[in-house]
């Protein structure tokens, strides 16, 4: 949790959001991203970056074979789909 608070500096999202989530497999084992959600919004939400996790309003996970093991992207929700 550190590491998401040392990130944030101060920024949060006030109100619905928009969450975007990739994630690098760690092996080859079959894995289900979608019980990731759960724990990134969890955590979001206990270190102040969003108010409440039932205010996302869109989301995206994807797997990616390159780059960090988790990249979280959150912005203000517009009101408009992607």
């Amino acid at each position: 949790m550190w590491a998401i608070a040392a990130q944030i500096k101060g920024a949060k999202i006030k109100g619905e959001y928009t969450l975007d989530v990739q994630a690098k497999k760690p092996d080859k084992r079959r894995r289900d991203i979608g019980n990731l959600e759960k724990a990134v919004s969890d955590i979001l939400q206990a270190t102040g970056v969003i108010e409440d996790d039932c205010l996302c309003q869109d989301l995206r996970m994807r797997w990616v074979d390159f780059g960090p093991e988790f990249l979280i992207t959150i912005r203000p929700h517009d009101g408009e789909t992607v």
